[in-house]
């Protein structure tokens, strides 16, 4: 589905560039950051994939809340930006309930959410397609 809207709105957009309805110069257009957001955004949806294919959702979920404090890291270091308080005390609150979410899942008692899937032939990785019903007790 992207892929087509890509092509679909790629060829709009080269026939408008053509036709000078819409003025773009593309000798000013940053290519680096735009190549590095693409591939940013590919390694970020594929270990997402990844990431559901060995934890619960609700572990991914919190997982990718990272990106937000990350993303003021790197709004710092490469646009330069400030941080204000409210954006301090934002992402540091977000960092601790993370850490403390993180910290409470790995003292629990240790009982399964249910059966992880794993990759076949990938033992190594400890994933599988399959689920592993070694890791689910007997239904009560």
């Amino acid at each position: 589905m992207g892929g087509l809207a890509s092509i679909i709105l790629g060829l709009l957009l080269a026939v408008l560039l053509a036709r000078g309805t819409y003025p773009l110069d593309l000798s000013l257009v940053p290519w680096a950051f735009i190549l590095a957001t693409a591939l940013s955004s590919a390694l970020f949806n594929f270990l997402i994939k990844v990431g559901l294919s060995r934890e619960t959702p609700v572990t991914m979920s919190m997982g990718t809340q990272l990106g937000i404090p990350l993303n003021l890291v790197l709004d710092v270091l490469v646009v330069r930006s400030g941080i204000d308080l409210v954006q301090a005390v934002g992402c540091l609150t977000m960092l601790a309930s993370f850490t403390l979410w993180h910290m409470r899942a790995a003292h629990s008692d240790g009982r399964e959410q249910g059966p992880k899937a794993r990759l076949l032939g990938s033992e190594s990785w400890g994933l599988a397609l399959e689920p592993d019903l070694r890791e689910v007790g007997p239904s009560e």
